[in-house]
């Protein structure tokens, strides 16, 4: 429907209800577009990061630094800001990588934990649920291995399996599904490996092994 529509409406004595209705419908399409449109620009920006990894400032860098900054920026949009748990040894922990690509993985897992939780507190409609994200760095032969472990909603067996395929997402319109897409190139593109386990409502862990530095 177009003004011209409204007006010819108008003219013609249409029902004031019908045409407050007519106006909602217009608002309710415009919404749809306006958040589609979004969502194409989120695919469209994350495509573009996707296609130009850098490889100009791989330097040594120590992954329990990065991983504490990207708590820090996820812990702003969690509602409950003791959900993080760090457990590791003392000293450096160096991976030969892209600093802010890297953060971008960790952020990217931890926002998902975070949103996650989210989403099992919705399910239990207000019983008592101490949401935890346990992050733990550890170092076997010649390798650092992390592993992200949420209690949150978990997935099944074979959402799981396609948790790192282009366009995947458990999130509807709201995601683009290209986030762990990226994670896992991000992660391969060092010579790393990613998996993950899950059980539907009980847990989602992340598993990260990276080359020593």
């Amino acid at each position: 429907m177009n003004i011209e529509d409204i007006r010819e409406m108008i003219a013609k004595g249409v029902d004031k209800n019908m045409l407050l209705k007519k106006m909602d419908d217009i608002d309710e399409s415009l919404k749809d577009i306006m958040k589609g449109s979004e969502r194409i620009d989120s695919i469209v920006q994350n495509l573009k990061l996707f296609s130009r990894f850098d490889y100009s400032n791989v330097r040594k860098n120590d992954i329990k630094r990065i991983i504490s900054e990207a708590i820090r920026v996820s812990q702003y949009r969690a509602k409950d800001k003791d959900l993080f748990e760090l457990i590791s040894r003392s000293g450096e922990f160096n991976v030969k990588v892209n600093h802010d690509e890297m953060l971008q993985v960790f952020v990217n897992i931890f926002l998902n934990s975070i949103q996650s939780i989210e989403k099992k507190k919705e399910m239990l409609e207000g019983s008592f649920f101490q949401g935890r994200i346990q992050v733990e760095i550890e170092i076997f032969d010649k390798e650092i291995c992390i592993k992200v472990e949420d209690n949150g909603a978990g997935m099944d067996k074979i959402m799981a399996s396609k948790v790192f395929d282009p366009f995947f997402t458990t999130k509807g319109n709201d995601g683009t599904g290209l986030g762990m897409n990226i994670v896992y190139n991000i992660i391969a593109k060092y010579s790393g490996r990613i998996k993950v386990e899950t059980e539907l409502d009980s847990f989602f862990r992340t598993i990260i092994n990276l080359p020593i530095a």
